[in-house]
């Protein structure tokens, strides 16, 4: 019995389910992101065009790089965000005036995204599935942005 809980993984990751643990102000935050976008186009306008409404914005906060200040991670549910690789990830970091998008991901979202122990500039690794195939891939955080980790 001893034998199989020490061989057991122990394992210290967050994983981030954004349709469970989805939180109002987040979602909020990154509608608005989107249709700051979009400034040319009335809010109505971006709903009715792209097929969307305000609760198919899925966000939550989380601080990826332990500086005390969330970011907002979240997707939008709607056919023009899904490709063969998922859907757009963005990660949101507040600036002074507004928010910054951190991601150059795809992922699926009923998956989760692991929030791994490990750090690359500042911020933790992550954990997403991508590819039609849904497999694991590590994204790290690289020249101000999250992208999918290719070793040098």
């Amino acid at each position: 019995m001893l034998f199989i809980i020490l061989c057991l993984p122990c394992s210290a990751e967050d994983i981030l389910y954004l349709d469970k643990e989805r939180d109002e102000k987040a979602s909020a935050i990154l509608d608005e992101y989107y249709l700051k976008r979009l400034n040319h186009m009335k809010p109505e306008e971006v709903y009715k065009e792209f097929n969307y409404t305000k609760s198919d914005v899925r966000a939550i906060f989380y601080d990826l790089n332990s500086d005390g200040i969330d970011e907002v991670i979240g997707y939008i549910n709607a056919p023009f965000s899904v490709c063969r690789e998922g859907v757009w990830l963005y990660i949101l970091k507040k600036k002074e005036a507004g928010y910054e998008d951190l991601s150059g991901l795809n992922f699926w979202p009923s998956l989760g995204i692991k929030v791994l122990p490990e750090k690359t500039g500042n911020f933790y690794n992550i954990k997403v599935f991508a590819t039609m195939e849904r497999m694991p891939t590590i994204a790290t955080y690289k020249e101000q942005v999250y992208s999918y980790f290719f070793p040098d």
